[in-house]
Formats: structure tokens, sequence, C-alpha cells
């Protein structure tokens, strides 16, 4: 026995099919934007208080984010540096930051460099201080074995605030000059995944505005629908028939 769904599907309209297959395009094109948004989200955060500070890093691929608190005690100090395109530490930026807008690449300076600034936090020396192996993964060592954490790995080259700002402020912190410190460094918004999530959402509510409308003409032939079609038909034409015979003669057309 057919389905009463298969059934209803095999006898609907054209019209009705196509509002339903642009409906599930329309979804497909927004399901693609959002996971391309998801994918290209990533970001290096740090925040802290008189007391305590949380980082939270989100690498790209929707792999989740890594978070952690430590005492602002652990905290050693922020350097300015350079760095190449994959954010390899090239060297200590000791000098003026200067940008060559002709340069391929955007961002860069005339030895292809960018800037770029680290975070370096000391390894527990006590039990008030909390291990740091979680963020082994997105830093890497020094002579001293503290672990230095790159800021700006996912948004190089995409950023106009100065890195010297920024590690004033770190320094500052860290010699309890200002009570709290808030670093955010965030790769840019995929323009892909804007356009097609704004896209889908048009194209969306488009086919559904445009299906409330378009109907077929064609009244059914058989079954239930053609009856009560009928009945409409015939009440139509007594009610006509019923306010001419009310009329005066004199005004009947």
């Amino acid at each position: 026995m057919e389905a009463p769904i298969v059934r209803s599907w095999r006898n609907s309209s054209g019209y009705i099919k196509g509002t339903y297959y642009s409906c599930f395009f329309n979804i497909a094109i927004l399901i693609l934007g959002y996971r391309t948004l998801i994918h290209s989200n990533a970001s290096t955060w740090l925040t802290c208080n008189d007391l305590i500070c949380t980082i939270q890093v989100t690498p790209f691929g929707n792999v989740g984010t890594t978070e952690l608190e430590f005492p602002r005690s652990q905290i050693v100090k922020a350097d300015a540096v350079k760095v190449d395109k994959d954010h390899v530490f090239q060297r200590l930026d000791s000098g003026v930051s200067y940008h060559n807008r002709k340069n391929k690449n955007i961002g860069s300076d005339d030895d292809g460099l960018y800037d770029s600034y680290v975070i370096v936090l000391r390894t527990p020396v006590d039990d008030e201080e909390n291990d740091l192996t979680a963020l082994e993964k997105f830093t890497y060592r020094d002579n001293e074995g503290n672990l230095v954490m790159p800021m700006r790995k996912y948004n190089l080259g995409r950023t106009r605030r100065r890195t010297k700002t920024m590690t004033v402020k770190v320094d500052t912190y860290v010699k309890r000059r200002r009570k709290s410190l808030v670093l955010k460094e965030s790769a840019p918004l995929s323009w892909q995944g804007i356009v097609l999530l704004v896209l889908g959402i048009f194209l969306l509510l488009l086919t559904l505005l445009i299906g409330q409308f378009i109907e077929e003409t064609k009244q059914p032939t058989i079954g239930p629908g053609a009856r009560r079609a009928d009945r409409r038909i015939q009440q139509n034409r007594r009610t006509i028939q019923s306010s001419r015979s009310k009329m005066p003669s004199g005004k009947r057309y």
C-alpha cells in the first residue's frame, strides 16, 4: 500500500514541488555558509583581572576552544617580534614598523616579514600556579624553558594595531600599574561564508513569499477537492441568482 505522504507528493502540483526543491537548495546554501564561517573562525584572547588571567585559543577548523586560567604572576613579559608568513620567529622588532604597500604580501615590510608579538608565560614554580601543559600545542619554549605564546598567529598582517602598543599594555600589567588587561586577536570572517549566508537567507525568504501566492488555476477533477470546488461554485451561483431576484425590475442588467 502506498504511503500517504508519497501519494500526496505524487499528486501535488509542479508549483508545490518546485517550492520544496528551492527551499531544500536554499537551506543547503545556508548550511554551507554557516560551516564556512565556523571553519574560518580562529582567535587568541587573553583576559586578565587583578588576580587571574584567562587565555582562550580557538584554532582554524572548528576543533573547539582551549581555555586555561592561571595567576597573573605567570606572565613574564611581552615582546614585539618579526615573523614570516608562517609565523616563524625571525627576530625581535626593535625598530619602527614600516609597511610597504607595494609589496605583494599585504601587511609585510620590505623584507617580507610581518609585525607580531608574543606573551612569555612561566611554568609553575609552586602549588599556587597552574600547569600550562594544555597550551604547549600552541606555543614554543624559549632558552629558559618558558612558554612563548604567539598572539597574531591567525590574523597576521590583517590588523592595524601596533605591536608596540600591545606589548606596553602587557608590561604595565606585569609591573602592576594596571589592574586589568584584555588582548583580542581574531581572524577576519570569511567573505565567502558571509555571501553564502546572506544569499541563502534572501533566496529562502523569497521562495517562501512567492510560494504563498502562486497556485495552479486548474481545479481538481476527481476526489474530495473536486466535490468541494463544485459545491462552492453552485453556492456562488445561487447567491448571485438570489441577489438578482431581489433587485427592482427596472435596474436589472
